[in-house]
């Protein structure tokens, strides 16, 4: 009898790490291409960075990344960086007020706490809990659910 075929799974970490589940109605609706992303801080910050503009019927209103608590309001439109403007990636590097393509989930996403919080705080390190906490429920608002962390799936 032969053997059977071994099955193997492939799955990018970079990109799981982050989220637990996207809901999919077609890409472009969960996630999409932000091209007027501009950075009030620069850097290289991790997947799961914060993004934020205040809710405006045009267009052009313009991304920035949350890094105070001033920026935390249900007036604002939220995203999470998952890379830059070619596939999911560890890191995106901004320029201070360079406008930067990036990828993000918009809506219908649900995301892993612990990732979620290091991209958060790379960019606003003096948020504290209760910051977060407002964050997560403004997020939710608009249907980005933050999750607790699986740390292990039981038997």
């Amino acid at each position: 009898m032969p053997a059977q075929p071994t099955l193997t799974s492939y799955s990018d970490p970079r990109y799981t790490d982050l989220v637990l589940e996207e809901e999919v109605h077609g890409a472009s609706y969960n996630s999409r291409d932000i091209a007027t992303v501009t950075a009030t801080t620069g850097g290289t910050f991790p997947m799961g960075a914060v993004i934020f503009r205040p809710k405006a019927i045009t267009a052009s209103a313009v991304w920035d990344l949350v890094d105070a608590q001033a920026d935390i309001a249900i007036t604002n439109d939220y995203a999470i960086v998952i890379g830059d403007d070619f596939e999911p990636t560890e890191t995106v590097t901004f320029v201070t007020a360079t406008p930067r393509n990036v990828i993000a989930l918009t809506r219908r996403a649900r995301l892993k706490q612990a990732k979620f919080q290091a991209g958060l705080l790379s960019t606003f390190a003096g948020a504290s809990a209760t910051d977060i906490a407002n964050l997560i429920r403004v997020l939710a608002a608009q249907g980005i659910l933050v999750e607790g962390s699986l740390t292990a799936i039981p038997a």
